[in-house]
């Protein structure tokens, strides 16, 4: 069926324009377009993006999907992907910013760059400024993050950042969801009520139609329609779009009004029976793949079959790289469809084709994926083996935010399945180690402050660990009293000579956060103390940044930048000793700022950091 005539929302359209002209004059908003399923909330976007292309504007679209609502970024990532064809300025913009966004969208950027690693602020601003770089200057950008209700926690994150942000951008940010899939009882509710509250947001309910423009509808996608099977339409759609115009359909192709229980559930079956067998099961494959289909895997596991057929049936429709649902609950009335032991048959055959790539060292960025299909397959166990190989590929990789990405995806998978319960400790404590490498304090804060909450039964040597990390995080996330206070209280508890790399950084914290706190005293004893458990540790990392520290906390004390310099030198001599390259580049520039800002001493530190292949550094 063909897209019918807008019916309707003349005046949300009017609305949505209002924020689009205010954007283009640089007063952006996010606007919260939500409803029933099958309300109109995606074709009120599609009607808002045509009219503002021809107004010469900008469009980005990205769709939430529920195979992906446990891929980090997933509708963001699909409006990168859209734009490098739509809107390739938006891909040469995020191109640059290569380092940051494959926390997103893993091929972006050269395949040599390194990145992903950056914490979720770092990433909103990066996508935000890619936006406001590819906006005409005479234009508003419109954004639409479709089927919302799907989404994970971050692309949630995001659109929440972007409302303290878009105030000064020319651009509208519009995100449908269903308001029955994140009511009272769900975890997002709190935050979207608050969301709701932001001046700059534009919250747009969209309700049923009413009797006259439900008949406009009816009318508008079954012309010939009696207007006795019109008024049947409109009784039993409730004025709710997708339906009128499934209804009216249906009526118009088999000459009277099917008595239906469930409009869309019968909708598909009818559309199913203008299949052949061939056909039926590619759609079973396709419902089991998800709401959009690459159009190789379809090729490889059903050959025979002619997905043009599902197409021509009204069920799918051609997509970027393959064919997608026409609508996500066809795909979710198809998918009930397929009995639940073909079903798990399905998800296993779907995830060996996606692991050919993936077993043959490639296809990284589909681990996440596999698993999915895997675990709905009924296979936990080879599940959590593949979120589990392809984090430890990133981490040989030098990949860490992507390895924290996938060590969070098995650290959930594991908590949600009782068979996989002696592997939860494990993946939290890697998840908290990663995430801190990677510098995601947003993400690690909740993860840490649980498991420091049940620190009391730790070993001495793990407690000190999770306490190291944890007055980190403390520390770069700004909590800089909290981190002292903790520093303090474990290491008075902690024997004097314990020796171990997290007791000597926890106690050159301590010297660092003495010395911002004016404690020079304190600050020269936590930075020896720090300095000699490295030494006796045999730990090189920790003993250089006890040499830093102490650098920093004799300039500090002295005042004396000659002898800072002489300590950064030795400090510098002490990581090339070490063969540490981005420790040496470090120091480099510090020793540059109590040089005069010696510019060899700059030049010197970026060529160790190249060398070191962390030209970031």
């Amino acid at each position: 069926m063909m897209a019918t005539e807008f019916v309707g929302r003349e005046d949300v359209l009017g609305q949505l324009g209002q924020a689009l002209a205010a954007a283009g004059a640089g007063a952006g908003c996010v606007a919260l377009i939500y409803g029933e399923a099958g309300i109109g909330k995606t074709r009120l976007c599609r009607q808002l993006a045509d009219e503002h292309r021809r107004r010469r504007g900008q469009v980005l679209l990205g769709h939430g999907s529920p195979e992906e609502s446990a891929i980090a970024y997933g509708a963001v990532a699909d409006t990168l992907r859209a734009a490098r064809r739509a809107e390739p300025r938006i891909w040469e913009s995020a191109s640059t910013r290569a380092n940051v966004l494959r926390a997103i969208t893993p091929e972006i950027g050269s395949a040599h760059q390194r990145g992903g690693g950056a914490d979720r602020p770092v990433v909103f601003e990066a996508l935000l400024d890619t936006v406001e770089e590819a906006t005409h200057s005479d234009q508003a950008m419109l954004w639409v993050l479709d089927d919302m209700h799907w989404a994970d926690d971050a692309t949630w994150h995001f659109v929440r950042y972007a409302a303290r942000r878009v105030a000064d951008m020319s651009l509208v940010l519009a995100v449908t969801y269903r308001d029955e899939e994140i009511g009272p009882a769900s975890p997002r509710w709190p935050s979207l009520v608050t969301l709701k509250r932001d001046r700059h947001v534009l919250a747009v309910p969209l309700r049923r139609l009413g009797t006259p423009d439900a008949e406009r509808l009816a009318r508008a996608a079954a012309p010939d329609l009696a207007s006795d099977v019109v008024a049947k339409v409109v009784e039993r759609s409730a004025g709710t779009p997708l339906m009128i115009e499934e209804l009216a359909d249906l009526a118009a192709r088999s000459g009277e009004f099917p008595a239906l229980p469930d409009v869309v559930r019968v909708t598909v079956r009818d559309r199913v029976g203008r299949l052949g067998p061939a056909e039926r099961d590619l759609l079973d494959v396709a419902a089991v793949a998800g709401l959009s289909v690459d159009a190789g895997l379809l090729r490889a596991l059903r050959p025979e079959a002619v997905p043009a057929e599902l197409v021509a049936a009204g069920l799918m429709e051609p997509d970027r790289a393959g064919f997608r649902f026409r609508h996500p609950l066809l795909q979710e009335s198809a998918y009930e469809d397929v009995p639940p032991p073909r079903r798990s048959v399905l998800h296993e055959e779907i995830a060996r084709f996606l692991s050919r790539d993936f077993a043959g060292g490639r296809g990284v960025q589909a681990a996440e994926r596999i698993a999915v299909h895997l675990d709905r397959a009924g296979q936990p166990g080879a599940a959590l083996a593949v979120l589990d190989e392809g984090a430890q590929r990133a981490q040989r990789a030098r990949e860490i935010g992507r390895a924290a990405t996938l060590t969070l995806a098995a650290l959930d998978l594991a908590r949600r399945r009782d068979e996989l319960v002696s592997r939860r400790l494990g993946l939290e404590q890697l998840a908290i180690r990663e995430l801190s490498m990677a510098r995601r304090w947003s993400e690690l804060d909740p993860l840490i402050r649980d498991a420091w909450s049940r620190s009391g039964t730790l070993p001495p040597g793990e407690r000190v660990s999770l306490a190291n990390i944890f007055s980190r995080h403390l520390f770069w996330s700004g909590a800089a009293a909290e981190a002292w206070r903790l520093i303090e209280a474990e290491l008075a508890e902690l024997e004097p000579a314990h020796a171990s790399a997290d007791a000597a950084m926890l106690a050159t914290r301590g010297g660092h956060i003495a010395r911002f706190r004016g404690q020079s005293e304190q600050a020269l004893q936590y930075g020896e103390r720090g300095l000699a458990a490295a030494r006796r540790a045999g730990n090189v990392t920790a003993e250089w940044y006890a040499q830093h520290a102490l650098a920093h906390i004799g300039y500090a004390v002295s005042g004396n930048r000659r002898a800072a310099a002489d300590a950064f030198r030795q400090c510098a001599a002490a990581a090339r000793a070490f063969g540490t390259k981005i420790e040496e580049a470090v120091t480099l520039f510090g020793l540059a700022c109590h040089n005069g800002g010696a510019l060899q001493d700059v030049e010197a530190g970026i060529q160790v950091a190249e060398e070191a292949g962390s030209p970031q550094c």
